[in-house]
């Protein structure tokens, strides 16, 4: 999807050990002239894909506007 000039990427995976569902947020974007990826990570599971999903996708949201901080996600879960 996209959010503020901003490719948002989600992918959920069963977790095998708390068969909950994990997270994972990648953002694509622009600066400088330059693409840019970041992986963002979420330590936590959850109880549906759809419930990842979204939270991936809020996750992502969060990090954008509070200004895309290298390694320092926009909340922690």
């Amino acid at each position: 999807m996209n959010y503020k000039n901003h490719q948002i990427e989600v992918s959920v995976q069963c977790d095998p050990d708390s068969s909950g569902w994990m997270t994972d947020v990648f953002v694509t974007y622009h600066e400088h002239g330059k693409s840019v990826l970041e992986s963002l990570r979420m330590d936590q599971t959850f109880a549906t894909p759809d419930e990842a999903e979204q939270a991936g996708v809020e996750y992502a949201k969060k990090w954008i506007d509070d200004g895309k901080q290298p390694g320092k996600p926009g909340r922690d879960f």
